[in-house]
């Protein structure tokens, strides 16, 4: 795996979506993984990348839910999930 891009969420569903589609319409050539970690969204967010991305897509995407301990403390957990060189 080269790269791993990672995502913290907080009740920004449509912009999640946004997101990681312009990511999977990216044409590259090399092996990338997306780990999204959600902080607690609470309006849908989780449920919609469960039923849209999560084991859906050839990219492996990793979906950690969180507390809401903030941008820097979800940002070090999919750090520490993700596989990327």
């Amino acid at each position: 795996m080269k790269l791993s891009i990672t995502f913290v969420t907080y009740k920004c569903i449509d912009k999640s979506k946004v997101a990681i589609d312009a990511v999977l319409a990216s044409k590259v050539n090399f092996d990338y993984e997306i780990v999204v970690v959600d902080n607690d969204s609470q309006d849908g967010t989780v449920e919609m990348l469960q039923q849209e991305y999560v084991g859906k897509k050839a990219v492996p995407i990793t979906l950690i839910t969180n507390t809401n301990e903030g941008f820097a403390k979800g940002n070090n957990r999919g750090l520490k999930a993700s596989v990327g060189d």
